[in-house]
C-alpha cells in the first residue's frame, strides 16, 4: 500500500516539477522526506524508485525525532527516552543516550523542530517541559549534557557551525545561546520574529513585528541593522540554496493566510528585491524544506507541498501526520559523471531482478548489461572492462560488452556449493573461483566454456580458501584460508611446483604492483581498544620479515589502492562507537603517509585506480555518488537504487577487494 501511495506521489511530483523546469527555474525535491504518523512510527519517502521505508525500530512509539547529518543515523524519543539507531538496520543497531526521566518530552509540536542536530553531528538539541536540554561529545564514549531552562520552546535550531542555538518561544520571541566548551551560556534574544534563518555562523536574519528584515550579528557585539525594510511584514525567511534570500511580504490583516513569495539578492549587507510571486500563499504551519526551494504545511494533520513562486500547492497523500522533517541535503544528481574509469555493480532492474549495471564514464546513464529472470548472485569483470562472467541460475554465464547486441554464453552448470570470488586469469583464458564443503576449493574453468571445471586445490582440513588473486610479476596465487575463530591466513601457492609458502595471519592482504605483499590487521577488543596495522612483506628475502608502515590506535582502513610499489592510497576513517564514520584520503609517496583530502561521512568508499574518484553511497546499498577527488565536487547518480558490488574498470592497482 506504501509503495503505492508513494508512486502515486512521485507521479504527481514528476508531473509538477517537469511544469515548472519549464519555465526556467527547475525544481527537484532536495532530499529525502520523513514522517512521523499518528501510529508513533517513521517512514522514509525516498526519492526514485526507493519508495517507502520505516527506519524507526518496531514496537517503539516515537514522540519525535531529527535525522543526523549523515542521513543514516536517527535521533528519537519515546517513553524510555532518546535513543539514537542506525537507520539501515534500526532493530539491531541502536544505543539509548538518556532515559526518560531527563530526554523528558516535547512540550508542542507541529510548531516547528523539536530536536536538531548540529551540523558535525556531535551535538543534539531537544525541546523538553522546562525549556532544551543539549547533548555533546555524540559519537564517542563521553557524552555530556546540558539545560537551557525558557518558557516552552517551538522550534529550535544550530548555527552552520554548532556555535549557537536559536531557540523559539511563545509569542515570537527568540533566545540565542552560545555554546562554550560544553555548556550553553545566553548570547543575545529577539523580541518577536517570524521566524528567522542563519546568514552566517554568527549572523542571524531575522523578521521583526515591526516589519523589514534585519540582521543580529553575534560575533559583533549583538549589533543590529536593516537588510530591507519597505514597511511590510515579512515571515519565515531562508537562504536557498543559490545564496538568495527568500521570504514572504505581507500587509494584509490575515498576513500569514496572503503572503507574497519574495526573492532577494543579498551584497555589502543590503537587500534587494529581484522576484516575487503573482499570488499570495498561505503559509500557516509551513516549514522549508533545507535548500529553501519548497516547504511544506501541515494543519490537522495534514502535509502540503507548497512551491510558492510557481503557485504549486499539493496535498500529500499521506496518513495522519504528527510531525516531518528532511534528510541530509545531498550533492546536486545527474544521469551519469565524468570519469576516468568507466565501472559495473549489481543493482535491481525495473522489475526487481537482480542485473549487472554498467556506468560509463562519459557521463551518461547507467545500463544494465544482464537481462535474466533470475537474480545475478556474483559477477566479475575482466581487465579492460569488456567482458563480464556472472552467477545466475546456478549456472555460470559470460557476455562480451565491447559488443552492441551480444548475447550471453553459457560457461558452465558444474559449480559445486556455494560458488563465490570470480577472477580472470591474467591471460584471460581461464577463469577461477571458490567453493565451499569437503568437496570445495579453488577452481579453474575455460573462460569461454569450452572445457569443464577442473578442482586446483581443495579446501584445506577445517577451513576454506577465498579472495584468489594473481601475482602481478610471478606465476603465483595469493589464497585465504579462512577457519572458525582463528586468524584468516594468507598463503602463496606455486602451481608449477604445486607448493604454498605461508605469508602470515591478516585482516586482509594483497599484491603490490612490485611484487611485494601488503597485509592489513584490524583488531577490535572494545570500541575503545582498536588497533589497526599495514605492513609489506618482501617475498624475496630470506628470512621473510612483515615489515609495519601504518599503525594507528582508534582507526581503520576503509579502502585501498596501490599506484606503485612505492606509491598508494587509502582511505582511513575514526572508529566510533556509533555514528557514521568520517574518511580521510591518505597517500603514500617516498615512505610517508600525508592527508590528501578530508571526505567527510562516507559510506562504504571505492578508490578508482588512479586515485582521481572516489565511488560512495547516500546508505547501504543505496544511491551511488561519485567524488571528483581533483575538484573536489560530487555527484549523486540518479538512478538506479540498491546498488551493491561497485567496481572500477582497469583494478591492476586495487588489492584490497574484500573491503
Amino acid at each position: 500500500m506504501h509503495k503505492t501511495i508513494f508512486r502515486l506521489l512521485f507521479i504527481l511530483l514528476l508531473g509538477t516539477f517537469s511544469s515548472v523546469s519549464a519555465q526556467g527555474d527547475g525544481f527537484n525535491l532536495p532530499t529525502d522526506l520523513y514522517i512521523l504518523l499518528n501510529e508513533g512510527i517513521v517512514q522514509r519517502y525516498g526519492l526514485g524508485a526507493e519508495g517507502t521505508t520505516t527506519v524507526t525500530p518496531q514496537g517503539d512509539f516515537v514522540v519525535d525525532f531529527a535525522v543526523a547529518p549523515d542521513d543514516n543515523w536517527i535521533a528519537y524519543r519515546t517513553e524510555s527516552g532518546i535513543t539514537l539507531a542506525n537507520m539501515a538496520s534500526p532493530n539491531q543497531i541502536r544505543v539509548l543516550l538518556e532515559s526518560v526521566i531527563t530526554a523528558d518530552f516535547p512540550p508542542l509540536r507541529q510548531g516547528g523542530q523539536t530536536m536538531s542536530w548540529s551540523s558535525d553531528g556531535t551535538q543534539l538539541a531537544y525541546t523538553t517541559t522546562s525549556g532544551v536540554r543539549v547533548a555533546f561529545n555524540l559519537g564517542t564514549n563521553n557524552v555530556v549534557f546540558a539545560n537551557i531552562l525558557t518558557s516552552p520552546a517551538k522550534h529550535i535550531s544550530w548555527s552552520p557551525n554548532g556555535t549557537f542555538l536559536a531557540i523559539e518561544v511563545e509569542n515570537n520571541i527568540w533566545w540565542i545561546y552560545r555554546r562554550i566548551n560544553n555548556e550553553m551560556t545566553l548570547a543575545g534574544a529577539l523580541p518577536s520574529s517570524y521566524g528567522t534563518a542563519w546568514q552566517s555562523d554568527t549572523r542571524l536574519i531575522f523578521a521583526p513585528q515591526e516589519g523589514g528584515l534585519l540582521v543580529l550579528d553575534l560575533g559583533n557585539f549583538n549589533e543590529q541593522y536593516t537588510l530591507f525594510n519597505d514597511g511590510r511584514r515579512y515571515f519565515l525567511p531562508t537562504i536557498r540554496a543559490d545564496g538568495a534570500l527568500i521570504a514572504f511580504a505581507s500587509d494584509s490583516d490575515n498576513p500569514q493566510e496572503n503572503a507574497i513569495w519574495t526573492r532577494m539578492s543579498l551584497a555589502n549587507n543590503i537587500a534587494a528585491i529581484e522576484e516575487f510571486a503573482n499570488a499570495p500563499t498561505d503559509i500557516r504551519g509551513a516549514m522549508w524544506a533545507i535548500d529553501g526551494g519548497s516547504l511544506i504545511t501541515l494543519r490537522d494533520n495534514q502535509m502540503t507541498l507548497l512551491i510558492p513562486n510557481f503557485g504549486v500547492i499539493l496535498p500529500l497523500p499521506v496518513g495522519e501526520v504528527v510531525a516531518y522533517g528532511w534528510g541530509a541535503k545531498r550533492p546536486a544528481s545527474a544521469r551519469g559523471a565524468l570519469m576516468s574509469h568507466a565501472a559495473f555493480f549489481r543493482a535491481p532492474d525495473l522489475f526487481g531482478v537482480m542485473q549487472v549495471w554498467r556506468l560509463p564514464n562519459d557521463g551518461t546513464a547507467p545500463v544494465t548489461i544482464t537481462t535474466g529472470e533470475n537474480d545475478v548472485l556474483a559477477y566479475t569483470i575482466n581487465r579492460t572492462g569488456t567482458a563480464v562472467v556472472y552467477l545466475s541460475d546456478n549456472r555460470l554465464w559470460r557476455i562480451d560488452v565491447s559488443q552492441e547486441g551480444a548475447e550471453s554464453i553459457e560457461i558452465t552448470r558444474r559449480l559445486g556449493d556455494n560458488p563465490r570470488d570470480f577472477i580472470f586469469s591474467p591471460d584471460e583464458t581461464q577463469l577461477l573461483y571458490i567453493t565451499e564443503g569437503a568437496d570445495g576449493g579453488l577452481w579453474s574453468v575455460d573462460s569461454m566454456g569450452e572445457s569443464a571445471p577442473v578442482l586446483i586445490l581443495p579446501n584445506p582440513e577445517g577451513g576454506q580458501y577465498r579472495q584468489p588473486q594473481f601475482a602481478p610479476n610471478i606465476n603465483a596465487l595469493m589464497l585465504a584460508i579462512t577457519r572458525p575463530e582463528r586468524a584468516t591466513q594468507f598463503i602463496v601457492y606455486d602451481p608449477l611446483a604445486n607448493a604454498t609458502l605461508n605469508i602470515g595471519n591478516y585482516t586482509l592482504a594483497g599484491w603490490l604492483p612490485n611484487g611485494q605483499v601488503i597485509g592489513y590487521n584490524h583488531l577490535v577488543n572494545t570500541f575503545t581498544d582498536v588497533t589497526s596495522q599495514l605492513q609489506t612483506v618482501d617475498l624475496s628475502k630470506d628470512p621473510i620479515l612483515p615489515v609495519t608502515v601504518w599503525d594507528e590506535r582508534q582507526a581503520r582502513i576503509t579502502d585501498f589502492i596501490s599506484l606503485s610499489g612505492t606509491r598508494w592510497q587509502m582511505i582511513t576513517a575514526q572508529v566510533v562507537p556509533y555514528g557514521t564514520e568520517k574518511g580521510i584520503l591518505l597517500e603514500y609517496a617516498d615512505t610517508t603517509f600525508s592527508v590528501k583530502v578530508e571526505l567527510g561521512w562516507v559510506i562504504n568508499p571505492t578508490l578508482s585506480p588512479d586515485g582521481l574518484f572516489i565511488a560512495s553511497f547516500t546508505r547501504p546499498n543505496g544511491l551511488l555518488i561519485i567524488h571528483d577527488v581533483s575538484k573536489g565536487e560530487r555527484t549523486l547518480i540518479q538512478a538506479p537504487i540498491g546498488i551493491r558490488d561497485f567496481r572500477w574498470v582497469g583494478t591492476s592497482g586495487k588489492i584490497f577487494n574484500q573491503f
